[in-house]
């Protein structure tokens, strides 16, 4: 190696490293948001009214959003559980 360049095997070595690195903080960082933000909501019969008719897509639609997640992130910055 010439001073101020890598080889790729060295580069290559470096970018593995990083990843991993980088992959380690990412899960950590997830698995901390995960224990700390995360809220659980079971579903429930009135969010079927809202647009959400449970499965995997009925939390993206518009007015159930509007009601049920900006209701609970809006009561969560004031300190105080969601009211519906």
């Amino acid at each position: 190696m010439s001073e101020g360049h890598l080889t790729v095997r060295e580069w290559l070595s470096a970018q593995a490293t990083t990843v991993r690195v980088t992959s380690a903080l990412l899960a950590r960082t997830v698995i901390h948001l995960y224990r700390t933000k995360l809220h659980q909501v079971p579903w429930d019969r009135r969010m079927f009214a809202d647009g959400h008719p449970g499965g995997h897509i009925g939390w993206t639609m518009p007015g159930f959003v509007r009601k049920w997640p900006a209701r609970i992130i809006a009561a969560h910055r004031r300190g105080k559980p969601a009211e519906f």
